[in-house]
């Protein structure tokens, strides 16, 4: 499974990052599903070039157990019309996709879609209480509304 837009969202974030000055050490962007992280490899291939291997490692949330990134971007793939979260909703793979970042984790999904999971509805929870969901302008479409 895999999702374009939020693929392309995640280098989008990525080079916000870069652009508001945050120190990007190598950056894991890890995600559940392999066709996803083949996906973003390839997008942030094309992006950073020869640079790739020394600033970003993609990778799903299985092979990046018991490891850890000062920064993580987690691509959860899921969208709207999903009728379920498929491996989301598995807690110990949220357990560890939202356990490897040591400074800032980034959850790039459709709030709506993982709160059909009660793990996930409680994290999406907190998180808006700590007004921490930032609400990206979707298109009719449903895809993302943001400038390259």
């Amino acid at each position: 499974m895999s999702n374009k837009t939020e693929a392309d969202f995640v280098l989008h974030l990525y080079k916000t990052l870069q652009t508001i000055g945050v120190h990007l050490p190598r950056v894991a962007i890890i995600t559940p599903y392999a066709q996803q992280a083949s996906l973003i490899r390839r997008i942030f291939s094309e992006y950073l070039k020869e640079k790739f291997d020394a600033m970003v490692e993609v990778n799903t949330v299985d092979a990046f157990q018991g490891r850890e990134s000062d920064i993580v971007l987690f691509s959860s793939v899921r969208a709207s019309g999903c009728k379920s979260i498929g491996f989301l909703s598995d807690v110990r793979r949220m357990n560890v996709a939202l356990t490897r970042a040591k400074y800032f984790l980034f959850v790039v999904a459709r709030c709506k879609t993982i709160s059909m999971n009660p793990y996930w509805n409680d994290l999406v929870q907190h998180a808006k209480e700590s007004n921490a969901v930032v609400r990206i302008p979707t298109r009719k479409d449903g895809r993302f509304t943001f400038k390259s």
